[in-house]
């Protein structure tokens, strides 16, 4: 599932709940999104780590908007 508001600010806040196969590959998805210019403040909830397969994962971040 994948949600976006725009905040009264203009700030648009992205969430988004999956599963990945491993938490190997959600590691690498987690540092795609932290190496994308146009995502801030990306927070994976602790639950997202705990299994190894199979992980049910939650993920919040902002996306930088045009000005």
């Amino acid at each position: 599932k994948f949600f976006l508001e725009r905040d009264k600010t203009g700030a648009i806040n992205a969430s988004v709940h999956g599963v990945s196969d491993t938490r190997d590959n959600l590691l690498v998805f987690k540092n795609n999104v932290e190496r994308d210019k146009n995502i801030k403040n990306s927070v994976f909830s602790p639950e997202s780590w705990i299994s190894p397969k199979n992980v049910n994962f939650s993920l919040t971040f902002e996306i930088n908007a045009p000005k």
